[in-house]
This record gives C-alpha cells, sequence and structure tokens, in this order.
C-alpha cells in the first residue's frame, strides 16, 4: 500500500471492503445448485477452448513451415529462371535453327480449263514387268558419321596441360569441330559420285583417297591433314593441335598411322 494522500488511502479501504463483501456473497452461493452447474458449463468451456487454442497453435506453426518452404521454392525458381534467360540470350551459333513451318495457304490458282477424261475401254489393261533378273535395287550409300559436340563437363574435365593455349575455351572446341565436320561431309560426298560421272579431276582425287586406306581403316570414316587444309578453315596451329588432342580424349577422335599419313578417324 503505497497511498500518499487521505483520499487514496480512503479509497483503498473501500475497494478492499467492496472486494470483500463480494467474496462473501459468492461464498454463501457455493451451496446453490445451479450456481454449481453454471459454474461446472462455464469449466467445460474453457477446456474446451484450451483445446481449441492449442489446435490453432499447431496449425500457426504449421502455416509458418509451409511459408518458408514456399519461400525457397521461390528463390528456387527465380535461380532457374535466371538460368533460362541466360541460356536463352546466349545461345551459340552452331546450334541448328528451326525450320520454317511449310505454307498452308490455299491460294494456289486452279485453271479453270477442263481436265478431259479419258475414255472407258473394254479391253484390259497389261502392265509389262521387267524380268526379274533385270531389276535393278537402288543402292543408298551409307550415311557419312560427324563428329559430335563435347559437353561442358566434358571440357572442364580435360586435364590444363591439353588444353595449352587460353584461345582454347568450349566454344572455339565445338566451333572447331564444325569445321572438322565440314571436311568430313566434302570428302565422302565427292567419293559418292558415280564412277562413270567423275571426272578426271574427280578420279585422281578418289584414287588418292584409296591410297589412304589400309587394313586398319576398314569400315570407319576418317580424314587426313590435307582433306582439314582444303575443305575447312581449321588451322593446324598449335590451337588445332590441343583441339584434336581434347577430341581424342573426349573419345570423339582416334588416330590411325602409318604410310606417311595421320588418319583422324571420326569414333561412332
Amino acid at each position: 500500500m503505497n497511498s500518499k494522500t487521505l483520499e487514496e488511502l480512503a479509497s483503498h479501504f473501500t475497494t478492499g471492503t467492496s472486494n470483500m463483501r463480494n467474496i462473501i456473497k459468492l461464498r454463501d452461493m457455493g451451496d446453490d445448485s445451479s450456481c454449481q452447474k453454471t459454474l461446472s458449463t462455464l469449466n467445460d468451456q474453457l477446456h474446451g477452448l484450451d483445446v481449441l487454442l492449442a489446435l490453432m497453435r499447431v496449425e500457426l506453426a504449421t502455416g509458418r513451415e509451409k511459408v518458408q518452404q514456399v519461400k525457397v521454392l521461390t528463390n528456387q525458381i527465380q535461380d532457374l529462371k535466371t538460368s533460362a534467360v541466360y541460356a536463352y540470350q546466349n545461345l551459340p551459333a552452331r546450334l541448328p535453327h528451326r525450320a520454317p513451318a511449310p505454307s498452308t495457304s490455299r491460294e494456289t490458282s486452279v485453271p479453270d480449263t477442263p481436265v478431259s477424261q479419258p475414255r472407258a475401254s473394254s479391253a484390259p489393261v497389261l502392265k509389262i514387268l521387267p524380268p526379274s533378273g533385270q531389276v535393278k535395287k537402288k543402292l543408298t550409300a551409307p550415311p557419312v558419321p560427324t563428329v559430335d559436340y563435347i559437353t561442358v563437363d566434358e571440357f572442364q574435365a580435360v586435364p590444363k596441360y591439353m588444353k595449352g593455349s587460353s584461345k582454347v575455351n568450349y566454344d572455339s572446341v565445338n566451333a572447331s569441330i564444325d569445321e572438322l565436320n565440314k571436311a568430313v561431309a566434302a570428302k565422302y560426298k565427292l567419293l559418292a559420285i558415280p564412277r562413270v560421272t567423275r571426272n578426271d579431276a574427280t578420279k585422281r582425287k578418289c584414287e588418292e583417297y584409296r591410297a589412304q586406306e589400309n587394313k586398319d581403316t576398314k569400315g570407319v570414316r576418317f580424314f587426313v591433314d590435307s582433306d582439314i587444309k582444303a575443305y575447312s578453315n581449321f588451322k593446324m596451329d598449335g590451337v588445332g593441335r590441343s583441339v584434336l588432342t581434347i577430341l581424342r580424349h573426349c573419345g570423339r577422335l582416334r588416330e590411325i598411322r602409318g604410310g606417311g599419313h595421320t588418319r583422324y578417324v571420326v569414333c561412332i
């Protein structure tokens, strides 16, 4: 009791007296059955409120965890979006582009001139077939294999001493693969020309190609240094030789030496 004035002291005693009177009244109501029933009902309701409050606390905690999970997923999606946008804006020029869709317009003019119909004939139509021994099968040349691009993981796994110059990077290696594929395609396009239609220069070149073959080149496709020089912009300098070393390391090429030639075999 920290009363500083008589008024505060009188107010304090008045409040205490009033509380004592209320307590005496409540004590006398304890024996009333209706009051006991009301108090029991209030006690049950308070217990139910305690249970509901506990469930609300659990749901609130679960909601907080879900909010944190949503924040993590939102950050991951934002990172994926940033990576996708960067990849889209920095697509290598060597990737093939989608071919234009064929035109579906129906504006093709149809002549108004009626087409004469052949007269029906009662005589049977006989289809003359050549003898079975004279049927010629159209032979198609096997597809020319290409050197596959290397992946980022493969390039990063290449030892540093193989890369040599700082000019040898992932994009330059795959750009060099494009040039090597030009040399392979040009060589085997020339060999695919039928013998009867070859001119003198083509015949000499094909004979030169045949002379480069040996027992180890049977069933494989290869090219040599002269093909690279003739059909591509690939330079056999220090950078170019580092690229060839990387391609051998990554299993894209292998070498067959002998007869004064270094043959670069395309690995399939």
